[in-house]
């Protein structure tokens, strides 16, 4: 525990060992941010994006967040610009570079998103034509949801990984 107390009352280190709430509780991260991911911490945020919950499921264990899942989209920016991911309580779950400028998104996010048009225009990442449109890729998304950094990592996190494994290799 540290305990930086120089401007408060005198009796802060017997208050913490009582367990009383003073000061500010600081909580360590299960996974420490590295690399791409702690340089998305500091860049200048641009905008924001909304997503619905099964995008929010998404974000939070580490998958692309596609554009079928933004719900609204704010701000002003830019093809790579660093944005902010919200749920649909306006917390933060995380940050990343968006794939599309802030017209795009809107625009889909909008009325276009329910007669699942396909996105049209300059501003688009070309890396999306083989597949659904990707607003941010996994690689380019660092989570900042406190309560999902501090979780141990579980199977449950990585669908994907082993998926049909018994089936494949059991014997009869």
């Amino acid at each position: 525990i540290v305990c930086l107390s120089a401007n408060m009352e005198a009796d802060v280190e017997a208050a913490v060992v009582e367990g009383r709430n003073v000061g500010t509780v600081f909580l360590p991260a299960k996974r420490a941010v590295k690399g791409k991911k702690k340089w998305l911490l500091a860049v200048p945020v641009q905008g924001e994006v909304v997503i619905d919950s099964e995008g929010a499921k998404a974000v939070l264990r580490g998958m692309p967040l596609l554009m079928s899942h933004v719900t609204k989209c704010s701000g002003n920016f830019r093809v790579q610009d660093c944005v902010r991911i919200l749920d649909e309580d306006d917390n933060e779950l995380a940050r990343g570079l968006c794939n599309y400028a802030s017209g795009t998104v809107s625009e889909f996010a909008g009325a276009a998103a329910e007669a699942n048009t396909v996105l049209k225009g300059e501003d688009e990442w070309e890396d999306d034509l083989d597949g659904p449109p990707e607003c941010m890729h996994a690689n380019n998304i660092c989570v900042t949801h406190v309560e999902t950094l501090s979780q141990p990592l579980t199977s449950a996190d990585y669908p994907v990984a082993g998926a049909g494994y018994e089936s494949i290799h059991s014997e009869d």
